[in-house]
């Protein structure tokens, strides 16, 4: 049998999504032209990395550090 480590992590500087979260509170804004970026590429690329480090873990099957 095979035993997975599982940990919590602090995400840091993330919004929680729903209305009283990051989500729809910068939606409206974009959607009236008053915001001129929904996602920013900062925002998209702390994304990408976190998703880049699930795919990592998942193959590797450990634990990966970011």
């Amino acid at each position: 049998m095979m035993v997975k480590e599982i940990q919590k992590i602090k995400l840091v500087d993330v919004r929680e999504s729903g209305l009283e979260g990051g989500f729809y509170e910068d939606l409206v804004p974009y959607l009236n032209g008053k915001k001129k970026d929904f996602v920013s590429m900062y925002e998209a690329a702390k994304v990408i990395k976190v998703l880049e480090n699930i795919k990592k873990s998942n193959k590797e099957n450990r634990f990966v550090e970011f």
